[in-house]
């Protein structure tokens, strides 16, 4: 959860050493369950894995396979994937390791950038493709974005886009001065990538500014002046505005409905045109959190307390965690659950009172928290050599069952998707190419003007991602909500698609099922 740059202001070069002398000596190791019980009696911890290094954030595929990058001295390290009930079932060694690998859950890859960027099998780490620009290296975090993979260098401050087989669609050197972000991509098809010039000389009233003791013993004020670029589908520039204060972001930033939220050691929404949505008044420089979006809210980590904001910018509440706190989740019963700085796991209330979930034996927060379906957590902590992916339950909240909350059928059969259906304002959203091919239908995508085009006997639908307007047999039809791009997936209405197939799409409230019959 911490960045390795503002970790390292504040403990130096004693921590890498130390990671360097022993990290080769520990092997990966899981320990039972009963021997970290927790603080809170509720709390029943399932599993904790050891492994060498430092851990970065925990993701999770819509299979149910976890994956995360050990880095043993900042540098190389270690892919994992893990099953939810803890066992490494692959990994796989980089040569120059990033904080977070990327899932795409609709072709079954993961991606990862050590310098080449590289898709894995999923399900067993086998290298599929790489793509090694000449001259250069790609790092961070890649992005993908339909069917376009996005890496960037800060070798060089370049953006490339490759293509699902790794071939280079186009690329953008911006400038070689300053630390480029991951790349992060809009419903409508807006790009985005910060870059941070770091430690710009300011006067000390500036409010966005930190401080700095200099060996003399006087203080200098510094400001980190960012600026977020977009482009088109082809790479063209189409804007960029100036975000002082920000920091490295080693993240990328978070597309919302309408533009961006850009959360480091200061926030920002922007619209995807250029437009400034919220600035900040001051600056969080131990922030250590990312920036999360829960149910349309906006959650940031700032300083001792959380700030919540909806997507033009309204600021909503201020949430007080005690402590420098980040990487939010809610549960089931609409609780805030996060890390706090101290190492512990907190819960904030409905009512605003705090519930310790978890403090482990040792280590500090390091990474995301996870929450599945079924109520289990998991997250990452590290200690001076080693790193722990842990998996707890809160057993005081009463779990819904599994796929109990809604029923898909397809003329009386279960229709099973890999990636699960989101309701969105009252919507029900289904995976694009696992809708229309169960539906019999074959579906073709245009990645430059994001557009669909799906045919199933004499009718043609076109919808393009992001627009109310479509077309069924070349007659206009006008949406009551677009296509979009949701937790990474391109999803479509199932009503509209359904039924201008010819199908009849019914909801069952008592059995919460819904019925799609030909």
């Amino acid at each position: 959860m911490y960045d390795h740059s503002l970790f390292s202001r504040k403990v130096g070069g004693i921590f890498i050493a130390v990671i360097l002398l022993l990290g080769t000596l520990l092997i990966p190791g899981k320990e039972a369950a009963a021997d970290s019980p927790g603080n809170d009696p509720y709390i029943r911890q399932e599993w904790n894995i050891t492994v060498p290094g430092y851990l970065g954030n925990l993701k999770m595929s819509a299979n149910g396979l976890l994956y995360v990058i050990s880095s043993e001295d900042h540098e190389a390290g270690t892919l994992y994937a893990i099953t939810k009930d803890g066992k490494i079932v692959w990994q796989r060694y980089l040569s120059l390791a990033s904080r977070t690998p990327t899932i795409d859950d609709s072709a079954k890859r993961i991606y990862v950038a050590d310098g080449a960027l590289r898709a894995l099998d999923a399900a067993t780490g086998e290298l599929l493709w790489s793509f090694a620009p000449p001259n250069d290296k790609t790092t961070g975090v890649p992005t993908v974005d339909h069917d376009v993979i996005y890496a960037v260098s800060n070798l060089t401050g370049t953006v490339y886009a490759v293509d699902r087989e790794g071939k280079l669609l186009w690329k953008d050197q911006m400038t070689e001065d300053g630390v480029l972000s991951p790349v992060a991509v809009s419903s409508s098809g807006i790009t985005v990538v910060l870059r941070t010039v770091q430690r710009v000389e300011v006067d000390a009233k500036d409010p966005l500014a930190y401080q700095i003791y200099q060996e003399d013993g006087s203080i200098k004020s510094y400001v980190d002046i960012s600026t977020l670029h977009a482009f088109d589908q082809d790479g063209f520039p189409l804007w960029q505005t100036e975000l002082r204060g920000m920091g490295v972001l080693r993240e990328a930033p978070l597309a919302i409905d309408g533009g961006f939220a850009v959360g480091g050691e200061a926030f920002y929404i922007v619209s995807d045109k250029g437009q400034m949505l919220y600035k900040p008044e001051t600056i969080s420089p131990s922030n250590p959190g990312q920036t999360r979006l829960i149910d349309g809210v906006l959650y940031y980590p700032s300083g001792n307390q959380i700030e919540s904001f909806d997507m033009t910018g309204k600021r909503l509440k201020t949430i007080h965690t005690g402590g420098v706190a980040g990487n939010a989740v809610k549960d089931s019963a609409g609780r805030i659950v996060f890390w706090q700085e101290f190492g512990r796991i907190l819960m904030v209330n409905q009512d605003g009172s705090w519930r310790i979930l978890l403090t482990p034996d040792s280590g500090y927060p390091s990474g995301s928290l996870v929450l599945d379906e079924g109520g289990t957590y998991f997250t990452v902590y590290s200690g001076q050599s080693s790193g722990h992916i842990i998996a707890f339950k809160d057993t005081s909240v009463k779990q819904p069952q599994a796929n109990k909350g809604l029923t898909l059928l397809l003329d009386g059969q279960p229709l099973r998707l890999s990636i699960e259906p989101v309701v969105a304002r009252g919507r029900l959203y289904l995976p694009m190419r696992e809708l229309f091919t169960a539906l019999g239908a074959t579906v073709n995508y245009d990645v430059r003007s994001r557009t669909i085009t799906a045919k199933r006997g004499s009718t043609v639908i076109t919808l393009t991602i992001g627009k109310l307007q479509a077309v069924v047999n070349g007659r206009s039809v006008t949406l009551d909500a677009p296509g979009k791009l949701l937790n990474g997936h391109m999803m479509v209405p199932l009503r509209f698609v359904g039924e201008s197939f010819g199908y009849t799409v019914s909801w069952d409230q008592d059995e919460q099922t819904i019925q799609i019959a030909s």
